[in-house]
């Protein structure tokens, strides 16, 4: 496993520095100065109000995928989000997916009354899907309003949609036919792991906790909820990315931000080193400059500049909460590398 997660990184870091150089190269340094040079300093704050308030709206949602039951304060919802955020932007293999749910399993509540490991990160799966399906919805809204799609933003829309409907069976079965599904899943893990009983028994265990999190959505309320807060939350990231065009083009629009939100949301799931440099800035500017006709220097300056604010801001976040909840660096390196393995 470890020799698999060291190809994936490695695989990824390839990517992002393949990536940055096709980026960069033949770029007009003085026209990039002159651009970055624009940057109005009073738009930091807003930016940085809008990405603080989104972590709040993303850790309020994840409430509402995870067993009410249980009582999850605000506070603790709140750092293990921004803690997760942190670790994506810092961590290699998309570790803040996995940190996340490792901060809340910790919780400040009695061994006893902690939400598993495994309960936790059924919710981040669920959070992914109703993820997919709103950037599918603004994928079809750029569909409707550019006249010429790239064949690269098809065949994301493609992949993003077999899995975003393969993960939606999954929960549809957890709720309707949950027992089934148990039943099922201990089948095939007993056929395939028939000559390693220690294994077997433990797959068992993790599958059994992580049906029983895809079904902690348990009211109509809860469900509606969620998808209003998930609409909101996509709401603050293309603002972001429109706070962040105005800073460079003063025509900037609505449309330009979402085409630029969508373009990003799909680069960035494709492996790349740590804090998806490289395929961030590539989704900026295949949409500034493949799509709206925008100079190369502008959009590769945009990019770096809503980057690193995003980077600057959730790592700062990250820490405030860190800190609260009284974490380490080294705790968090290992924690990443326990649940990778």
């Amino acid at each position: 496993m470890l020799k698999n997660n060291l190809k994936s990184l490695l695989f990824g870091v390839g990517v992002s520095i393949l990536l940055i150089f096709f980026i960069f190269r033949d770029l007009d340094t003085s026209a990039l100065a002159e651009v970055m040079s624009r940057i109005p300093p009073l738009y930091l704050v807003p930016l940085f109000l809008v990405c603080l308030s989104s972590v709040w709206v993303r850790s309020k949602r994840w409430g509402y995928l995870l067993p009410n039951e249980r009582k999850i304060p605000m506070s603790l919802l709140f750092d293990a989000t921004s803690i997760g955020i942190l670790a994506s932007w810092i961590l290699p293999l998309r570790a803040g997916e996995f940190i996340r749910p490792w901060v809340l399993s910790k919780g400040d509540k009695e061994p006893g009354d902690r939400i598993s490991f495994c309960r936790s990160l059924a919710s981040v799966v669920v959070e992914r899907i109703f993820d997919v399906i709103f950037l599918l919805l603004l994928v079809s809204i750029c569909v409707s309003q550019i006249e010429s799609v790239p064949n690269l933003i098809v065949k994301g829309c493609w992949a993003l949609g077999v899995v975003s409907l393969a993960l939606f069976v999954v929960i549809l079965l957890a709720f309707l036919r949950g027992d089934w599904l148990l039943e099922f899943s201990a089948k095939i893990l007993s056929l395939c792991l028939s000559s390693k009983p220690t294994w077997q028994e433990g797959l068992t265990g993790f599958v059994r906790e992580f049906i029983e999190g895809l079904r902690d959505i348990d009211s109509l309320s809860e469900l509606l909820a969620a998808i209003a807060l998930s609409a909101v939350l996509w709401g603050h990231y293309v603002l972001v990315y429109y706070l962040g065009i105005l800073c460079f083009e003063s025509s900037a629009s609505v449309m330009m931000a979402i085409t630029t939100t969508v373009m990003v949301g799909l680069a960035i799931a494709a492996p790349s080193g740590p804090g998806f440099v490289g395929t961030f800035q590539a989704g900026c500017v295949l949409a500034l400059s493949g799509i709206y006709g925008l100079p190369k220097e502008l959009s590769v300056g945009y990019s770096v500049f809503i980057h690193a604010t995003q980077v600057i801001c959730g790592i700062a976040i990250g820490l405030y909460s860190m800190r609260r909840q009284n974490l380490t660096f080294s705790g968090l390196v290992s924690a990443a590398s326990q649940q990778n393995s």
